[in-house]
């Protein structure tokens, strides 16, 4: 159960708790519908973020389920009022249409193009002194 710190309520505590341990694979399926799961999903981040801000990191947004996109998409129109920042890394691929109406909200994109070679093999050489050079395949 989370600690009461961060969710106070007892009622609150017992609808976030088997909600959150099956989104995280912890627990039995909570059994409950989609807006159910969401509202419990929502009301844990919203306690922590009215503690402190709150961070969130998604990588390879590319591979992500309709049903991630979706829950985003849901918390952010309802959390305009909680200190909440969400940051989604994604290739850019032509299935991305659902990771593209998410990032319309609100976002800024940026677009990296590839580290060239040179500049990967210095920066690779920096970090790992003495990485054998059939490691890192030049063009």
């Amino acid at each position: 159960m989370p600690p009461p710190a961060y969710v106070p309520d007892n009622a609150d505590r017992r609808f976030v708790e088997p909600r959150l341990a099956q989104l995280i694979g912890l627990g039995e399926a909570a059994g409950g519908e989609r807006p159910e799961l969401f509202a419990a999903w929502r009301l844990f981040i919203a306690s922590l973020a009215r503690r402190a801000p709150v961070v969130m990191v998604f990588e390879d947004m590319q591979w992500a389920d309709a049903s991630l996109v979706e829950f985003l998409g849901w918390l952010l129109e309802r959390s305009r009022d909680l200190p909440l920042f969400v940051m989604s890394l994604a290739r850019p691929l032509p299935s991305m249409t659902a990771v593209s109406e998410l990032s319309a909200r609100d976002s800024v994109s940026l677009r990296l193009e590839p580290v060239p070679d040179d500049d990967m093999e210095r920066l690779l050489a920096g970090l790992v002194p003495g990485l054998p050079p059939n490691l890192w395949p030049a063009s």
